[in-house]
C-alpha cells in the first residue's frame, strides 16, 4: 500500500510538472511560430494554430478522446493526455488512470470499473 502511495505522488509531481510545462510553453510562442518545429520537440502537442485577438477562452476546451485545447494571447495548443501519461514510466504501475476537468474526464486509460485500492 505504501509502494502504490509513492507511486502515485511521484506520478502526480510528474504529472502536475507535464501540464505546467504547456502553460509555459504557450507564453513563450508567437503567431509567428513554426507548428512543426512545436510538434518536434513537445509531440503531445498534436496542432498549433493562431487565433485572432478578441478571441477568449482562458479556460482548456475539452476536445475529446484525450484531448484538449489550450489558448494563450495569439496561439492556441490541442495537447493529448495519451502522449503526455505514456512518456511517465510511472503511469504502469496502475490500473487505472483518469484525468478530470471540473469533474468531467479528460482521459480514463485501462480499466475504468476497477475498484480503488
Amino acid at each position: 500500500m505504501e509502494e502504490h502511495s509513492a507511486e502515485f505522488r511521484i506520478l502526480y509531481r510528474d504529472v502536475a510538472l507535464k501540464l505546467s510545462q504547456h502553460d509555459v510553453i504557450l507564453t513563450l510562442l508567437s503567431a509567428a511560430s513554426d507548428p512543426e518545429r512545436v510538434k518536434k520537440a513537445f509531440p503531445q502537442i498534436f496542432i498549433l494554430k493562431t487565433r485572432s485577438p478578441e478571441y477568449s477562452a482562458t479556460e482548456p476546451q475539452l476536445a475529446g478522446n484525450g484531448t484538449y485545447w489550450l489558448n494563450g494571447q495569439h496561439v492556441s495548443l490541442l495537447i493529448d493526455l495519451k502522449q503526455v501519461l505514456s512518456a511517465l514510466p510511472q503511469s504502469n504501475a496502475f490500473r487505472t488512470l483518469s484525468l478530470y476537468l471540473h469533474d468531467t474526464p479528460l482521459l480514463v486509460l485501462g480499466d475504468a470499473t476497477t475498484t480503488p485500492y
